[in-house]
């Protein structure tokens, strides 16, 4: 799946991540940015504290060595992270969204965790980035993969 390259590009080897790739545009980037800043403080929090928690987990020895997703997945530490902002989604989106975007979660398979959580929410919204996107060279859609995908997304979280 294109969907895959794209979010799996970019490592510490390489001395960029893919987050130097994203960009949305700045109507995208308000609505985000007011979002976030006007969520209860102890959403935020929280959700920083389960972040953190999987981030340690996921840095963990035994976890890192994996090339793999799904062991990162399956920690009790991710379950809790993804429960957390279904239950308070639409937003604990803002603060998804955000993380995402800014590149700073020290995950390797963080982009598959997003597009999890999106797909837990708003089943076939992947997809439908998918079909905007075809017929894009790779270039391309690794630039506007993440646009696109937060634009579906904040139309999405606009609708309920």
């Amino acid at each position: 799946m294109l969907a895959a390259l794209a979010v799996s590009c970019g490592s510490e080897e390489q001395d960029y991540t893919s987050y130097d790739l994203f960009s949305i545009n700045n109507d995208m980037r308000t609505k985000v940015t007011e979002g976030v800043a006007q969520l209860d403080p102890a959403l935020k929090i929280a959700f920083e504290e389960k972040l953190e928690n999987l981030e340690n987990k996921c840095n963990t020895p035994e976890i890192a060595i994996h090339s793999s997703t799904q062991p990162y997945m399956d920690t009790d530490e991710y379950r809790e992270f993804k429960k957390y902002i279904l239950q308070h989604a639409p937003d604990s989106y803002y603060l998804l969204i955000d993380v995402f975007l800014s590149g700073t979660v020290k995950i390797g398979p963080f982009n598959y965790m997003f597009q999890d959580i999106v797909e837990a929410s708003y089943p076939g919204l992947i997809n439908k980035v998918l079909d905007r996107l075809e017929g894009a060279t790779v270039e391309e859609f690794m630039m506007y993969y993440p646009q696109v995908c937060v634009e579906f997304l904040l139309e999405e979280m606009n609708r309920k």
